[in-house]
This record gives structure tokens, C-alpha cells and sequence, in this order.
């Protein structure tokens, strides 16, 4: 699948929750991480996704090919609060499920761990969007969740990292963002950037 610019996260059949990258948000990050999660309407369905092992390795031949083009590393760990070992599997299905449908079918998509995931995009312009995008995500995360008779609280972190700024590796990347994703969490601010400033 192409890492082009040309692939716009769609908003059709109650599908996506993510605008297009190429769009400004009408009013701004803020005004847009507002409106209403539709995909919480979805009916979860099995999404298979890489391990960290296949995802690194996608990672790494997609920086490859993206020789003057900029991608974006999103590492995501969600917090699943008050939820057991025998609910963690199907929260991380459901979770999974939330992520691919949010994001255009052409994003990589990876499950590292337990709760955590990550997320390549292709065709970044501006870190507005990217913002903008974490914002939503999250927002369709965090959208209410009945899993069977109990009602699950979802919190989700967001690491941001943008190659070739912030590393034009795999491991280095995931590092960036996964320390971004720490500071985010440990703040309270939902997502963060990468900076070298606050993330020695």
C-alpha cells in the first residue's frame, strides 16, 4: 500500500472518526477533537495486527521508501482501569478495532504489548494536523465502552514522533516517541511531542 499524501482518512458510513491530514480543522485542534465520536456506534470487529517484531519490521521498510517524505511515529498505551486479566484480551480487541478504523486503511497499525499500540502515518504537513489527529484518536479511545455487563473506562497516552527529525531509524523512533508517551502520561496532557529538550 502507498505511504502517499494522496490517501485521506475518510469520514464515510460512520467508519472514520479522523479527518483528512491535507484539511485545516475548521475552528482549530480543540474545536475539532469536540465533535461527536461516531465510531463509538461501531460494532467491534477482530482487527489481526502486526507484534512488535512485524511492526518494527514494516517500520523500517517504510522509512526506506519514504526518502523525502515525512512520517509520524504515534505510540499509544491505554490504561484499561479496573480491568482483570480476563478482560484485557477483548479491551485490546476492541482497542485494535478503534485504532484501524480511525485511521486511513494505507497507516500501519502495531500491537507492542499489553495496552500498547503504535502507528505510522504517511504524508504528515504540519505538526497542527498531527496534533489534531492524536486528538481525535483519543477521543475515539476514550468513547464509552460496554464490554458484556460492566461498563470500561478507557485512558489513552500518545507519544508523538516525526521522522527525520526526530530519528530516521525504527528503534530510534520508537524510543522518541515512546518517551513522549511517558511525559504525556506523566503530565496529564493526553499526547505529547517528542522534544530532546524534555526528553533526554
Amino acid at each position: 500500500m502507498s505511504d502517499g499524501a494522496d490517501r485521506n482518512f475518510g469520514d464515510d458510513a460512520l467508519a472514520r472518526v479522523v479527518p483528512a491530514l491535507d484539511l485545516a480543522p475548521t475552528g482549530g485542534a480543540t474545536a475539532a477533537a469536540n465533535l461527536p465520536v461516531r465510531h463509538a456506534l461501531r460494532t467491534t470487529v477482530d482487527i489481526a495486527l502486526p507484534d512488535r517484531g512485524r511492526f518494527r519490521q514494516h517500520l523500517e521498510q517504510r522509512l526506506a521508501r519514504a526518502t523525502g517524505t515525512q512520517l509520524a511515529l504515534l505510540y499509544v498505551e491505554v490504561d484499561r482501569d479496573g480491568a482483570g486479566e480476563t478482560r484485557a484480551a477483548p479491551l485490546d480487541r476492541v482497542v485494535a478495532s478503534r485504532i484501524a478504523h480511525a485511521l486511513r486503511n494505507d497507516d500501519l497499525v502495531g500491537r507492542l504489548g499489553a495496552g500498547q499500540f503504535a502507528c505510522v502515518l504517511g504524508g504528515v504537513p504540519s505538526r497542527l494536523a498531527l496534533d489534531w489527529v492524536a486528538r481525535r484518536l483519543r477521543a475515539a479511545l476514550e468513547a464509552p465502552l460496554q464490554l458484556g455487563p460492566q461498563r470500561e473506562a478507557l485512558r489513552a497516552h500518545i507519544g508523538i514522533a516525526v521522522c527525520p527529525r526526530d530519528g530516521a531509524t525504527a528503534s530510534v523512533l520508537l524510543k522518541h516517541a515512546d518517551e513522549a508517551t511517558f511525559r504525556a502520561r506523566a503530565h496529564g496532557a493526553g499526547h505529547a511531542f517528542f522534544d530532546p529538550r524534555l526528553d533526554p
